[in-house]
């Protein structure tokens, strides 16, 4: 067995990236290369190199996981990177995104039809939830990337219909599904 094939073994039998590389021999980033390719999620790894961004995506998959817990994490809980959706929920895939208060608003990027439902978090300075909204994939263009920018005084006014409180998240993905 070559060095690649005893890492993704050891990541399969639920090692972490640290042990797995140990075992291998082989250097972290072509171990992180190899997991992606074989579409194996590497929990923990990103975190350590993360941008300020990155955090804070990661932040907002954390806050939906605690606001929704049945759903499956693509990342840690089917252990496939899915680049398309971050969670699966009753038969919806559910791509998450966070933007954090800034000057200019909140900014949401990498948005197109590749989901059925994103979950905009807008947070707080000390990451809070100001704001959640629950947006269609079919507003979005199948074949091309498309980026948002809500200045904070507009929020409500842009996604008002499509608003949803901490607490309501869970039961209105369940609407969606049963249709009451």
């Amino acid at each position: 067995m070559n060095a690649k094939e005893m890492f993704l073994e050891a990541i399969k039998a639920g090692k972490d990236i640290e042990e797995a590389r140990r075992a291998c021999g082989a250097p972290t980033y072509a171990c992180v290369i190899w997991a992606r390719d074989a579409g194996l999620a590497l929990p923990g790894t990103i975190e350590k190199i993360a941008s300020r961004n990155q955090q804070i995506g990661m932040h907002g998959e954390r806050i939906f996981q605690k606001l929704v817990p049945k759903a499956l994490n693509m990342n840690t809980d089917v252990k496939r990177n899915s680049k398309d959706y971050d969670f699966y929920y009753r038969g919806i895939s559910i791509d998450v995104k966070t933007a954090s208060d800034t000057t200019s608003g909140f900014h949401y990027g990498h948005l197109k039809n590749n989901c059925d439902l994103y979950c905009l978090f807008a947070l707080g300075e000390n990451g809070s939830i100001k704001h959640i909204a629950l947006l269609p994939g079919e507003m979005f263009a199948k074949d091309s990337e498309k980026s948002l920018v809500v200045a904070k005084s507009k929020w409500s006014q842009r996604f008002g219909d499509f608003e949803v409180k901490p607490d309501e998240l869970n039961k209105r993905l369940d609407l969606i599904v049963d249709g009451a």
